[in-house]
């Protein structure tokens, strides 16, 4: 009985993380998006040199080709109350790169960090506006009052307008920096900078792809769970 129950939990862990997307980035300067899996299907977007978007699924009848999903705004962000700003379509496989496979940044010499504290109840929230990871009650929930960017040295920080709409990115009040491994993963491009930053587990939880270049976040990629 012992042992159904645990292969019974390792299913439903399975399942609960077999929604999260890989991110990808063209492989050169740009990777046309087709509406479907044929080149001479109609263009659709495409996307520039280290933009990063995401795989939906492998075409198993044409493996020279992968559906994708398209953000259109470099945010994801939202003022309908959902998940409204991705468009789907199909790349080839030799236009795009994991940002898996670059070398992950060791030097630390750009960090992200986080003031976390107690979500405040009072807080107006526009209904109409996207919020991440508030699937459990405003009071039992995290909020971030402040972010910024450490570069080769020099503190920045950020407006609101980057982190306002994320919540329980950590269940402890304090600072998160992506110095944690736990939560963070670090790559880099050329002088192009792929923070992959896990926020929380299991139903709720999602997964923010920061770009930073210059010492600025250029894009912010959600991807939820």
């Amino acid at each position: 009985m012992k042992n159904y129950f645990l292969i019974l939990c390792a299913l439903l862990v399975q399942n609960v993380f077999a929604q999260k997307q890989e991110e990808v980035i063209p492989s050169n300067e740009k990777a046309i998006i087709y509406i479907d899996s044929v080149e001479t299907s109609t263009p659709i977007d495409t996307m520039i040199e280290n933009e990063v978007f995401l795989i939906t699924e492998y075409d198993a009848s044409n493996s020279e080709w992968i559906m994708v999903d398209i953000p259109m705004n470099k945010m994801s962000k939202s003022k309908s109350g959902k998940i409204d700003f991705f468009k789907t379509g199909y790349v080839k496989k030799i236009d795009i790169n994991l940002i898996d496979k670059f070398s992950k940044e060791l030097e630390k010499n750009v960090r992200i960090t986080f003031k976390i504290v107690k979500a405040d109840t009072n807080k107006n929230i526009p209904i109409e506006n996207l919020k991440y990871g508030l699937e459990i009650p405003l009071k039992d929930s995290y909020q971030i009052t402040k972010m910024s960017i450490e570069w080769k040295g020099e503190i920045r920080l950020t407006d609101a307008v980057f982190y306002e709409d994320l919540y329980n990115v950590s269940f402890k009040e304090g600072e998160l920096s992506s110095s944690d491994s736990k939560k963070f993963e670090m790559f880099q491009k050329g002088e192009s900078f792929f923070i992959k930053h896990n926020c929380g587990d299991g139903a709720g939880s999602y997964e923010i792809t920061w770009v930073i270049k210059d010492g600025n976040i250029v894009q912010r990629l959600v991807d939820t769970i």
